[in-house]
């Protein structure tokens, strides 16, 4: 195995799809622990909440490109 930047590739691959399943773990996570405080509000707020997620993890991912096309 040959492989130097295994962790990096892998990212690279597979940030995009990664990026939307941590956002929507996050919001329905957070609809269903916001539900019984807020009620209605609890969805609206967990899909804002999911959308900054995909945002930071999305951010991530590009970092790793850009850091990732200056070492190659």
């Amino acid at each position: 195995m040959n492989d130097r930047f295994f962790a990096i590739r892998l990212i690279l691959r597979f940030g995009t799809l990664g990026a939307w399943v941590i956002s929507a773990a996050f919001g329905l996570s957070a609809a269903v622990l916001l539900w019984p405080a807020m009620g209605w509000m609890a969805p609206l707020v967990a899909l804002l909440a999911a959308g900054l997620a995909f945002l930071l993890c999305k951010s991530y991912v590009e970092l790793v490109s850009i850091v990732f096309s200056m070492v190659h």
